[in-house]
């Protein structure tokens, strides 16, 4: 099938002849953005404790990309984390979730389960939900605030957030340069 857009619609009759889906301007765009957060700032999207630490974090303002879909926040937003067990350790995880049946993107906090040796929460990555994860928090168990030594930013890692740093990424030339040493010999 050949497709191609995006062309301006005329009105014929009371119908438009054009009409293009979110989901086609996400493919295009997701053809050459990949995802994670948008490196300009080393802040951006930051999971931070709160100056007077508390049971809730900060996440700074920044802008990020899933799947061809943008989001930005553009204040501080602050989300709660549940109370901590009294016996046992729990790893949370501060996702920011692209879900296709709310048609929205949001930040949240993803709870862990308690245990003696607590893991993480796993990245959602189905035909529904789409997470990229800013940040891990280790809640030990009796916890009543969260400091910034609990808090683990993994906006770098390729595995479950990353970076955009440019429309562009890397572009493959292997079959140009095959093309040219071919014509030149």
């Amino acid at each position: 099938m050949e497709r191609c857009g995006f062309f301006d619609a005329y009105l014929t009759g009371e119908v438009y002849d054009r009409e293009y889906l979110a989901s086609q301007f996400a493919a295009y765009f997701a053809s050459f953005i990949g995802n994670g957060v948008y490196a300009q700032h080393g802040n951006q999207l930051q999971v931070m404790a709160q100056s007077n630490p508390s049971m809730s974090i900060q996440v700074l303002s920044g802008q990020g990309w899933i799947n061809g879909y943008w989001y930005e926040n553009t204040d501080i937003l602050y989300l709660p984390i549940d109370v901590a067990d009294g016996i046992l350790n729990r790893i949370d995880s501060v996702v920011l979730r692209l879900g296709f049946s709310e048609r929205n993107i949001w930040l949240t906090v993803k709870k862990g389960t308690p245990a003696i040796n607590p893991i993480a929460p796993e990245v959602t990555r189905t035909a529904d939900y789409y997470e990229l994860q800013l940040a891990t928090i280790s809640i030990p168990a009796g916890s009543i605030k969260i400091t910034q030594a609990q808090i683990t930013d993994t906006r770098m890692n390729q595995e479950v957030c990353g970076w955009v740093t440019g429309v562009v990424d890397q572009l493959d030339t292997a079959t140009l340069f095959n093309q040219f040493t071919d014509g030149f010999n």
